[in-house]
């Protein structure tokens, strides 16, 4: 429920960022729609098998990213991790239940590492932080023994270096060619030589590579 009732906010906050700095350029709008709809406070307490109700909260930040980008709604979606430097957002929660557990297992605080372990050791799949655990450690490639014993990274070089990893190197291109191409239609870069295109080629062109 409270998935859903967040997923509502986000996007009001989305549409109101848009609506009121719609006049400025993508990276300005991206930039801004981090600040304001990326904090999803609470979020490492979600049961993350809700997949239906976390797919929908996902979405719904992929079309604001589309909007605030000025890219077709069938812009691929592994676009707008790298050219908004962040994380995809269900990485994101994931990352951030990956961190709060961590906390928990070593807290200074003898009965909150108790009642944790206890989740992990006896709860097994009636338990949400056991199978959070499950879910973090299968998504990010630990095993369940190294997390507990806290022989796993977590600091946000690591999440960033990791999916980039698993980004094939025909869509690394992709990114790095659409970048520019962004660069170019809001007015950050500019051909230099002979060969030249206008506002409206470029912006024809960052849609067909959108796309492609």
């Amino acid at each position: 429920m409270d998935i859903v009732f967040r997923r509502g906010c986000l996007i009001g906050q989305i549409n109101s960022v848009l609506c009121y700095f719609g006049k400025l350029d993508s990276y300005a709008k991206v930039r801004l729609l981090k600040c304001f709809c990326y904090s999803l406070y609470g979020c490492e307490l979600w049961d993350l098998d809700s997949a239906n109700s976390l797919d929908g909260l996902c979405a719904a930040w992929r079309k604001g990213m589309r909007r605030a980008l000025g890219l077709p709604f069938s812009a691929h979606s592994f676009l707008f991790p790298s050219l908004s430097c962040t994380l995809p957002l269900y990485e994101e929660i994931c990352k951030r239940s990956a961190c709060f557990l961590n906390k928990c297992i070593f807290s200074s605080s003898c009965l909150v590492r108790s009642v944790t372990l206890s989740s992990i050791n006896f709860g097994r799949y009636d338990s949400v932080i056991y199978r959070n655990l499950c879910t973090v450690c299968k998504l990010f490639n630990w095993s369940v023994h190294d997390y507990i014993s806290g022989r796993v990274c977590l600091r946000r070089r690591f999440f960033t270096a990791y999916y980039k990893s698993r980004l094939p190197d025909d869509k690394s291109t992709t990114v790095s060619f659409m970048y520019e191409l962004l660069k170019l239609r809001d007015g950050y870069l500019d051909f230099s030589g002979v060969f030249r295109l206008d506002q409206s080629g470029i912006a024809t062109l960052t849609d067909f590579v959108a796309n492609a």
